[in-house]
């Protein structure tokens, strides 16, 4: 799997940190990405939009547009060259702090994380005036106003932000913050030595086929083929890949690795104070421990870290956090 550090080389990905502070009370929704799936898109689509904020079926510009690249890609005729590639993932990741905090009293800060990949990067400054003026429109079912005090960019080499702010309202400046997929591929699997057994945690709800049914498994296999399919995709259609990029013998090797445990539970949301059936599920939250020769998946598996697992993962969902044994484990020199 060495060939993967060049296959991901020219997938481009940069996060970034925002520090807000609350105006007035802010209260989110239970899960602070159903508050900003509501109220940033059209934001993003008013301040982004050339045709009048018109509809998009209609719309000439299609590529040229900001706001079709980054929400309605899914609407793109199908590929006949690759009929894999059907529905892509948007372009980027909104990241709430893991405390999963929804309420935040007057002149309190928090933070929000933003992963932006390939075509996407180019829009940064779109992201940035859509959330200032989510800000000043206020945000979640209370309508809470914040603003933005700064922006950092985070070093994914290193895992911390920098100390070098490239935005504030007083003194926008830039800065390049941007890895290379291939290169964070190349750091993560350098990471241990060995490794026989991992933990994995959903942090935040994961949404995959079949989940919730009762003889539904998260197995070893299917947590790479999905950041792998994701990674596929994201390249095909925001990186310039010409090809759409297949993994068959990574995936056969991954069959032995075997679940030990799993302890899953269904985050529950109410959907309508009107209706008689006012429960969905929302997604799976829990863990679950893997034992085998993982050290040849790691760094596929610390990239499913950063890109998440699952559907609705570009406002936060199927975000992972993995551990290895300490004791079935050897950390590189």
């Amino acid at each position: 799997m060495d060939t993967l550090k060049d296959k991901f080389k020219d997938i481009k990905i940069v996060k970034y940190r925002f520090f807000m502070q609350a105006e007035d009370e802010v209260k989110m929704d239970r899960g602070t990405n159903n508050s900003l799936r509501r109220d940033f898109i059209p934001l993003f689509k008013q301040i982004t939009c050339k045709a009048n904020n018109g509809p998009c079926d209609d719309c000439q510009l299609g590529q040229d547009c900001p706001y079709f690249v980054v929400f309605e890609s899914a609407n793109l005729p199908l590929d006949p060259k690759n009929k894999r590639f059907q529905t892509p993932p948007k372009p980027f990741i909104f990241e709430p702090s893991l405390t999963q905090k929804t309420y935040f009293s007057r002149d309190e800060e928090f933070t929000l994380d933003l992963i932006l990949i390939g075509e996407a990067i180019s829009y940064f400054s779109y992201f940035i005036a859509a959330l200032h003026a989510l800000g000043k429109d206020g945000i979640g079912f209370s309508g809470g106003r914040f603003f933005i005090k700064n922006v950092v960019p985070f070093d994914l080499f290193e895992n911390y932000v920098s100390g070098n702010y490239i935005w504030n309202p007083d003194s926008p400046t830039s800065d390049d913050a941007t890895f290379s997929l291939g290169e964070l591929y190349e750091k993560y699997r350098s990471e241990y030595k060995e490794i026989k057994e991992i933990q994995v945690n959903l942090v935040t709800p994961l949404r995959m086929k079949r989940l919730g049914t009762e003889d539904w498994h998260l197995h070893f296999r299917g947590v790479l083929r999905n950041v792998l399919t994701r990674v596929a995709n994201l390249a095909y259609r925001y990186c310039g890949y010409e090809d759409f990029m297949e993994f068959p013998e990574i995936l056969y090797k991954s069959g032995v690795v075997r679940t030990i445990s799993e302890k899953f539970y269904q985050e529950d949301k109410k959907s309508s104070f009107t209706q008689r059936v006012d429960v969905r599920k929302t997604g799976s939250l829990g863990n679950i421990v893997y034992r085998g020769n993982i050290t040849e998946f790691w760094g596929i598996v610390r990239l499913a870290e950063l890109l998440h697992l699952g559907k609705n993962t570009s406002f936060g969902f199927g975000r992972i956090v993995v551990e290895p044994h300490e004791i079935t484990s050897i950390p590189a020199e």
